[in-house]
């Protein structure tokens, strides 16, 4: 496993290594358009970057609200743990915010991989930029 850190990063100061890592993959990889990928909400979220040591990003996600949105991983990097400790960070920010849960809304494709980190589906399954989806929610609280 790679040394990967997870930094708590302003927008304006890495948004064009943020938005490199989402481009790739979701406009790039998974056909996402511009438009619908860069939604402008950006510098109101709190932005999450998985770095390895000579401080290249490999990775990102955002909060906004209790929401977990835009977790990406260069394709070259997945399977590394970087995902995971995305994920792990953001719980753990929405926690300390004060948040009893967090949602995403989960490619199927990767439902089991959040199911890992304690999220569960609800209702059906829906298309979000023409890929399948399924609401998904991790309680922080008992």
């Amino acid at each position: 496993m790679k040394n990967i850190n997870i930094l708590q990063v302003n927008w304006s100061d890495f948004h064009t290594e943020l938005e490199f890592v989402r481009r790739t993959v979701f406009c790039q990889e998974q056909h996402v358009t511009e438009e619908e990928e860069m939604d402008g909400l950006d510098p109101n979220c709190v932005h999450f970057a998985a770095s390895l040591p000579d401080g290249k990003i490999i990775g990102c996600c955002r909060m906004r609200g209790n929401k977990m949105e835009r977790l990406a991983v260069l394709s070259e990097h997945r399977k590394s743990g970087a995902g995971r400790l995305l994920v792990d960070s953001a719980l753990k920010f929405a926690a300390t915010a004060g948040y009893s849960e967090v949602n995403i809304h989960a490619q199927t494709s990767v439902v089991e991989f959040y199911k890992k980190s304690g999220f569960k589906p609800h209702g059906e399954e829906f298309y979000e930029a023409r890929i399948p989806h399924y609401h998904m929610t991790a309680k922080l609280t008992e």
